[in-house]
């Protein structure tokens, strides 16, 4: 057989990443007849169409998986052509007791909406449920659980404070402040009361902190420098000064001429002794 045979580009996005599903398809694209034939089968013929081929679920194992396939095989093999069908790339339809025609759809071509095929029994769907959208990650999650790896479990009153504070501040505030009562180790109410010094300061982010806590840093030096500054000595005048050098100098004098007074008074009474 010469020619060629047509992927439409759909097949890419639902066919094509499963390699047994793209060979059952591909098998189907080289089948299928190009005119009105008849194709003859022991059980008499059947009239084929522009577009479809017969076979059957050994006849299309032996096809697609060579000769010696499992009969296990052969089931898996059908079940892609019907997944074909749901997919619109091909349509079924029953003719005889071991054989299906297979209509092979295009895509491109309105005529596929007039295939006829004979009634069949519908499979009753079951209600699809619907879906829940996905909730985001409430604000403030990431502040708890942050709090309860580095301080402790939190009471559910405290735990809505937190969610609280991050829905009107902003979680990584909240979390920075999580973080200095645990190096403290303190809890929750120190966490906030540090926060609502933050909000009386009109901290908006990281950097608003970082500016609060160098501005802290050099209060504290400047308080520091203040209480090392020497006590002021008071200037005495000085006539003070030099009075009060006169009187030591006159007390030490008389203490000096009775202390030699008593010496010689000493000296004299030894002498007499000794006589």
């Amino acid at each position: 057989m010469k020619g060629f045979a047509k992927l439409h580009m759909s097949a890419r996005e639902t066919v094509w990443h499963d390699p047994l599903l793209m060979r059952v398809y591909t098998y189907c694209l080289f089948e299928k007849t190009y005119k009105k034939t008849t194709a003859r089968l022991t059980q008499g013929t059947v009239e084929l169409h522009e577009d479809q081929l017969i076979t059957g679920r050994n006849k299309l194992a032996e096809a697609v998986a060579g000769e010696g396939y499992a009969k296990s095989e052969a089931l898996v093999i059908w079940r892609k052509l019907e997944k074909l069908e749901k997919l619109g790339f091909v349509k079924l339809q029953k003719v005889k007791r071991s054989y299906t025609v297979v209509t092979v759809m295009d895509p491109d071509r309105e005529s596929n909406k007039e295939v006829e095929r004979l009634p069949e029994k519908k499979e009753a769907k079951a209600p699809e449920q619907p879906q829940k959208p996905t909730e985001d990650k409430a604000e403030g999650m990431d502040a708890v659980m942050l709090y309860q790896q580095n301080i402790g479990i939190l009471s559910p009153l405290a735990t809505q404070e937190i969610i609280m504070w991050a829905e009107d501040f902003s979680e990584e505030i909240v979390c920075e402040a999580i973080k200095r009562a645990a190096k403290d180790n303190k809890t929750w109410s120190y966490a906030e009361g540090i926060l609502k010094r933050w909000a009386n300061a009109n901290v908006k982010s990281l950097e608003d902190i970082k500016g609060l806590d160098l501005q802290h840093e050099r209060s504290k030096q400047t308080k520091r420098s203040f209480n090392q500054k020497p006590a002021r000595k008071e200037q005495l005048p000085e006539w003070f000064e030099n009075r009060h050098q006169q009187n030591y100098q006159e007390e030490a004098g008389e203490d000096f001429e009775a202390k030699k007074l008593a010496y010689l008074e000493r000296r004299k009474r030894k002498k007499q002794e000794g006589m």
